[in-house]
Protein backbone atom coordinates (compact mmCIF):
# COMPACT_ATOMS: atom_id res chain seq x y z
CA UNK A 1 0.00 0.00 0.00
CA UNK A 2 0.99 3.75 -0.63
CA UNK A 3 1.21 5.83 2.25
CA UNK A 4 -0.89 8.60 0.95
CA UNK A 5 -3.48 5.68 -0.56
CA UNK A 6 -5.92 5.76 2.46
CA UNK A 7 -7.41 2.28 3.55
CA UNK A 8 -11.31 1.42 2.14
CA UNK A 9 -12.97 2.89 4.78
CA UNK A 10 -16.19 0.90 6.93
CA UNK A 11 -19.58 1.07 5.82
CA UNK A 12 -21.09 4.65 7.00
CA UNK A 13 -18.61 6.29 7.66
CA UNK A 14 -17.53 7.90 4.54
CA UNK A 15 -19.38 11.59 3.30
CA UNK A 16 -19.43 11.30 -1.03
CA UNK A 17 -19.14 14.67 -2.37
CA UNK A 18 -22.24 15.34 -4.36
CA UNK A 19 -22.38 17.13 -7.59
CA UNK A 20 -23.43 20.71 -7.65
CA UNK A 21 -22.63 20.49 -3.15
CA UNK A 22 -21.55 23.53 -1.76
CA UNK A 23 -19.14 22.11 0.14
CA UNK A 24 -17.27 20.26 -3.21
CA UNK A 25 -13.70 21.46 -3.59
CA UNK A 26 -13.63 22.32 -7.21
CA UNK A 27 -9.62 21.26 -7.88
CA UNK A 28 -11.14 17.74 -6.99
CA UNK A 29 -12.70 15.28 -8.61
CA UNK A 30 -16.70 15.35 -8.32
CA UNK A 31 -17.00 11.90 -7.05
CA UNK A 32 -14.22 11.51 -4.06
CA UNK A 33 -15.32 9.23 -1.18
CA UNK A 34 -13.35 11.09 2.52
CA UNK A 35 -13.52 9.57 5.68
CA UNK A 36 -14.99 11.89 7.85
CA UNK A 37 -12.87 11.27 10.67
CA UNK A 38 -10.08 12.60 8.08
CA UNK A 39 -8.65 16.13 9.46
CA UNK A 40 -8.67 18.17 6.03
CA UNK A 41 -12.15 17.08 5.59
CA UNK A 42 -13.38 18.71 9.12
CA UNK A 43 -10.66 21.43 8.50
CA UNK A 44 -11.87 22.71 5.03
CA UNK A 45 -15.80 22.34 5.97
CA UNK A 46 -15.14 25.15 8.93
CA UNK A 47 -13.12 27.38 7.52
CA UNK A 48 -13.98 27.54 3.82
CA UNK A 49 -17.03 29.55 3.08
CA UNK A 50 -19.32 29.18 -0.17
CA UNK A 51 -20.89 32.12 -2.07
CA UNK A 52 -23.34 33.51 -1.18
CA UNK A 53 -26.68 32.66 -3.35
CA UNK A 54 -27.79 35.56 -5.62
CA UNK A 55 -31.00 36.27 -5.93
CA UNK A 56 -32.68 38.15 -8.96
CA UNK A 57 -33.78 41.79 -7.38
CA UNK A 58 -37.02 43.72 -7.25
CA UNK A 59 -38.68 40.74 -9.15
CA UNK A 60 -42.04 41.01 -7.85
CA UNK A 61 -41.94 45.12 -8.96
CA UNK A 62 -41.51 43.51 -12.23
CA UNK A 63 -45.31 42.58 -11.47
CA UNK A 64 -46.05 45.96 -10.57
CA UNK A 65 -44.52 47.25 -13.84
CA UNK A 66 -46.82 44.49 -15.56
CA UNK A 67 -49.96 45.49 -13.83
CA UNK A 68 -49.77 49.30 -14.23
CA UNK A 69 -49.52 48.89 -17.94
CA UNK A 70 -52.61 46.49 -17.91
CA UNK A 71 -54.29 48.47 -15.62
CA UNK A 72 -53.48 51.52 -17.85
CA UNK A 73 -55.54 50.23 -20.89
CA UNK A 74 -58.01 49.07 -19.10
CA UNK A 75 -58.04 52.60 -18.04
CA UNK A 76 -58.57 53.80 -21.35
CA UNK A 77 -61.18 51.79 -22.70
CA UNK A 78 -63.06 53.24 -19.66
CA UNK A 79 -62.81 56.50 -20.42
CA UNK A 80 -63.58 55.35 -24.39
CA UNK A 81 -66.69 53.84 -22.39
CA UNK A 82 -67.26 57.13 -20.37
CA UNK A 83 -66.90 59.90 -23.28
CA UNK A 84 -69.46 57.09 -25.86
CA UNK A 85 -71.65 56.05 -23.63
CA UNK A 86 -73.36 56.86 -20.35
CA UNK A 87 -70.96 55.44 -18.04
CA UNK A 88 -69.88 56.35 -14.67
CA UNK A 89 -66.60 57.13 -14.50
CA UNK A 90 -65.84 56.53 -10.95
CA UNK A 91 -64.49 52.81 -12.06
CA UNK A 92 -62.20 54.53 -14.04
CA UNK A 93 -60.46 56.56 -11.42
CA UNK A 94 -60.08 53.74 -8.96
CA UNK A 95 -58.67 51.88 -12.05
CA UNK A 96 -56.55 55.06 -12.72
CA UNK A 97 -55.33 54.86 -9.58
CA UNK A 98 -54.48 51.41 -8.83
CA UNK A 99 -52.59 51.86 -12.09
CA UNK A 100 -50.68 54.81 -10.65
CA UNK A 101 -49.94 52.82 -7.70
CA UNK A 102 -48.40 49.73 -9.17
CA UNK A 103 -46.71 51.92 -11.65
CA UNK A 104 -44.82 53.47 -9.19
CA UNK A 105 -43.50 50.88 -7.54
CA UNK A 106 -42.52 48.94 -10.89
CA UNK A 107 -39.93 52.14 -11.55
CA UNK A 108 -37.56 50.14 -9.14
CA UNK A 109 -37.56 46.92 -11.55
CA UNK A 110 -35.92 46.03 -14.69
CA UNK A 111 -39.09 46.85 -16.69
CA UNK A 112 -38.93 50.71 -15.96
CA UNK A 113 -39.82 51.38 -19.68
CA UNK A 114 -43.23 49.63 -19.20
CA UNK A 115 -43.79 50.75 -15.68
CA UNK A 116 -43.46 54.23 -16.87
CA UNK A 117 -46.03 53.86 -19.95
CA UNK A 118 -48.26 52.66 -17.59
CA UNK A 119 -47.91 55.72 -14.95
CA UNK A 120 -48.57 57.80 -18.37
CA UNK A 121 -51.10 55.87 -19.41
CA UNK A 122 -52.52 55.82 -15.34
CA UNK A 123 -52.17 60.04 -15.07
CA UNK A 124 -53.89 60.79 -18.45
CA UNK A 125 -56.94 58.63 -17.61
CA UNK A 126 -57.25 59.99 -13.97
CA UNK A 127 -57.36 63.34 -15.68
CA UNK A 128 -59.94 63.24 -18.30
CA UNK A 129 -61.90 60.64 -16.02
CA UNK A 130 -61.59 62.85 -12.87
CA UNK A 131 -62.91 65.76 -14.38
CA UNK A 132 -66.03 63.86 -15.95
CA UNK A 133 -66.54 62.10 -12.43
CA UNK A 134 -66.60 66.14 -11.27
CA UNK A 135 -69.19 67.40 -14.33
CA UNK A 136 -70.99 64.07 -13.16
CA UNK A 137 -71.17 65.54 -9.25
CA UNK A 138 -71.96 69.03 -10.50
CA UNK A 139 -74.74 67.39 -12.92
CA UNK A 140 -76.23 64.98 -9.93
CA UNK A 141 -75.85 68.26 -7.01
CA UNK A 142 -77.32 71.28 -9.18
CA UNK A 143 -79.82 69.53 -11.41
CA UNK A 144 -78.48 70.65 -14.63
CA UNK A 145 -75.06 70.44 -17.09
CA UNK A 146 -72.41 73.14 -17.08
CA UNK A 147 -71.87 72.56 -20.75
CA UNK A 148 -75.33 72.37 -22.13
CA UNK A 149 -76.09 74.94 -24.22
CA UNK A 150 -78.58 77.61 -23.18
CA UNK A 151 -81.57 77.36 -25.48
CA UNK A 152 -84.07 80.11 -23.81
CA UNK A 153 -83.69 83.80 -25.56
CA UNK A 154 -82.36 86.05 -22.78
CA UNK A 155 -79.17 85.99 -24.35
CA UNK A 156 -79.88 87.74 -27.12
CA UNK A 157 -80.96 91.12 -25.47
Amino acid sequence: MDGDHLPRPEFGTTSPVQVGSPFSDRSEPLAVNVPLDHPSNAHDRLTTRSPATQYPRNLAARGGATASLSLGLISWLGVLMILWGDWSPLGTVVTSLLGIGLGVWGVFSHFRRVAITGLLMGCITLAVSGFCEAIDIYVRVNGENPFAPVLDGNLDE
